[in-house]
């Protein structure tokens, strides 16, 4: 499979999951010196190969059509080791984050994964 191909079937697969309603959430993949990313205001659920934006890891001369989240996305490809990043926007964990600082699985196998998911509020959306 195309790095292209696998943005189409995993965005595919968030929205069908209920992971993700029809805008939101983004998909990047690290690839050298390139981010690969969802474009702003494309459907996971219905990507297409034009959907998928190439930008720099250093370089923000290319962000034009890339997600808005491309900053976050970025740093934190250089803050960790990390190669790919999913970001969805599940309802039930969305409507958690109202609610709690932190959400804990309670199930055996998110226990395994996961032993606390923080929320975090950005700076600038704080009133």
């Amino acid at each position: 499979m195309s790095l292209r191909s696998d943005f189409i079937k995993y965005g595919r697969e968030l929205f069908v999951s209920g992971l993700n309603n029809s805008h939101s959430g983004n998909m990047s993949i690290l690839d050298g010196n390139n981010i690969y990313i969802t474009g702003h205001g494309s459907q996971l659920g219905a990507l297409s190969s034009s959907d998928i934006v190439c930008v720099d890891l250093n370089d923000t001369g290319k962000d034009e059509f890339a997600s808005v989240e491309i900053v976050v996305h970025r740093a934190i490809y250089k803050m960790t080791e990390h190669k790919a990043i999913v970001h969805a926007h599940s309802p039930a964990t969305v409507a958690l984050s109202l609610d709690v600082e932190e959400i804990l699985p309670q199930d055996e196998e998110g226990k395994f994964y996961f032993q606390s998911i923080p929320v975090i509020v950005a700076k600038d959306s704080i009133g």
